[in-house]
């Protein structure tokens, strides 16, 4: 049996091949580079099955293929694989504020802050102490602990007999 024409680029047979081979390692790689050079190589096998038997007709369109291929299908499914930059979990409460539950006394004896919902420990990011009912906004998270800065001050309620 003759397997010269898989070798040969005039046979529509070589380029299909190149392509199939090309695929097949985009497995490896995950980076659509190669997927995207072999179905510009598998598009170019269907001039080659039409007719086209001129090597430099048949590298001209196998350019015209992969730079069609890379302007349009290559940044679609770079797209696709992009990753999601909205923070989750604990670091979406960075910016948020808050009320102070358990006074915090400082940057070493931590209180409680209520985020939305949830109750967190929290220590203040400067040496300062926050009060029950103060604002604070979340400046960053290490763990579990939230590190807060004031706000705005509780607004003191009248003492009994106080007019």
């Amino acid at each position: 049996m003759d397997w010269t024409y898989l070798t040969d680029m005039t046979h529509w047979e070589f380029w299909l091949g190149l392509g199939l081979l090309l695929a097949i390692l985009e497995v490896i790689d995950g980076s659509f580079f190669l997927l995207s050079l072999g179905l510009g190589f598998m598009l170019t096998a269907i001039p080659a099955a039409n007719g086209v038997e001129s090597t430099s007709l048949l590298l001209a369109s196998c350019a015209i293929n992969q730079l069609i291929i890379f302007l349009l299908v290559r940044p679609l499914a770079m797209r696709s694989m992009s990753k999601d930059t909205h923070p989750t979990n604990a670091n979406a409460l960075i910016g948020k504020t808050g009320l102070v539950m358990e006074s915090i006394d400082g940057e070493t004896h931590p209180g409680y802050v209520r985020v939305e919902s949830e109750e967190w420990r929290a220590l203040a990011s400067h040496p300062m102490i926050l009060e029950k009912g103060d604002r604070v906004l979340v400046e960053k998270i290490s763990g579990a602990t939230l590190y807060v800065q004031l706000v705005s001050r509780a607004t003191p309620t009248p003492e009994a007999g106080e007019t």
